[in-house]
């Protein structure tokens, strides 16, 4: 009698069944994966909006954003790190999703950051349409470009004893906790004018824009309308600094709008009679085409 008895063998599954489990297999995992994507993009969107309600009336973009790459990573990264040690395949898989998720949403962002160029110094959104709003309420006579020039969006609006200035683009650079911007654009009643010290001499004046008078002054292109002067600045970088750029000055006066008016002028109110006598005065007379 032989005691060493080989024991029988278990019987190998059929091919097909082999292949059907793996793919079964594959599915699931496949499906771990994608529930792991919406788990890391609803992590990503909670985060996102409780930074923004905490924010909502910062100025600064470069802050938040911070504080939403670190919430996710804390709140995606971590939870996700622990799933990827764990030995089941389907957790791992939904390891990468919540990482996947997490990802996509810290891309856009960092997408969404360069376009607007990480300016910390720029107004929200909330912000500049809350100041619109009170130079309509105030009934404060007011011209602008709109909420974008050439693609360069409206970012701070500023009022200096009755001077509003519209400033757009983002800072071309920082200096003393301010920033030079491309395009500015200064509105101000013509009764004011001169009180912070500006001067209308030497005044060269130039084809009607939209109607009304236009000179230079100063390098800035300027226009007479309503009870206001209005001037445009567009700046250059050269090697030593910064030059108007008188041509794209005059191509964005044509954009010229009053605050409040959801699209640009054909026409610009004409100067009233305080404004016509300033341009008589400074610049002698108007100059038609």
């Amino acid at each position: 009698m032989n005691l060493w008895t080989t024991p029988p063998s278990m019987p190998k599954a059929p091919p097909n069944q082999s292949r059907h489990a793996s793919t079964a297999s594959r599915v699931g995992l496949g499906i771990m994966v994608l529930v792991g994507v919406v788990l890391g993009l609803l992590i990503s969107a909670v985060a996102l909006f409780l930074v923004l309600l905490m924010s909502m009336d910062s100025g600064s973009v470069v802050g938040p954003l911070v504080v939403v790459v670190v919430l996710i990573v804390l709140f995606a990264g971590v939870p996700g790190l622990a799933l990827w040690r764990h030995r089941k395949r389907l957790l791992r898989g939904l390891a990468v999703g919540i990482c996947a998720g997490a990802g996509i949403v810290v891309a856009a962002l960092a997408g969404w950051g360069v376009w607007t160029g990480f300016d910390p110094s720029a107004m929200s959104r909330g912000e500049i349409d809350g100041a619109l709003a009170k130079i309509t309420a105030a009934n404060r006579e007011a011209f602008y470009l709109g909420d974008d020039a050439e693609g360069k969006r409206l970012a701070v609006i500023s009022d200096s004893d009755g001077l509003l200035l519209f400033e757009y683009g983002s800072c071309m650079d920082n200096s003393e906790g301010g920033c030079t911007r491309p395009v500015n654009v200064a509105s101000q009643p013509t009764k004011n004018y001169g009180s912070r010290g500006e001067s209308a001499e030497p005044c060269e004046l130039l084809p009607p824009i939209l109607g009304v008078p236009a000179a230079n002054i100063g390098g800035d292109l300027t226009v007479f309308t309503g009870s206001s002067i209005v001037g445009i600045t567009y700046w250059k970088p050269v090697p030593n600094g910064y030059n108007a750029d008188q041509p794209r000055e005059a191509d964005l006066a044509r954009l010229l709008r009053a605050v409040g008016q959801p699209t640009a002028a054909m026409t610009l109110p004409p100067p009233d009679t305080a404004t016509r006598a300033f341009v008589a005065r400074h610049c002698g007379g108007s100059r038609q085409r």
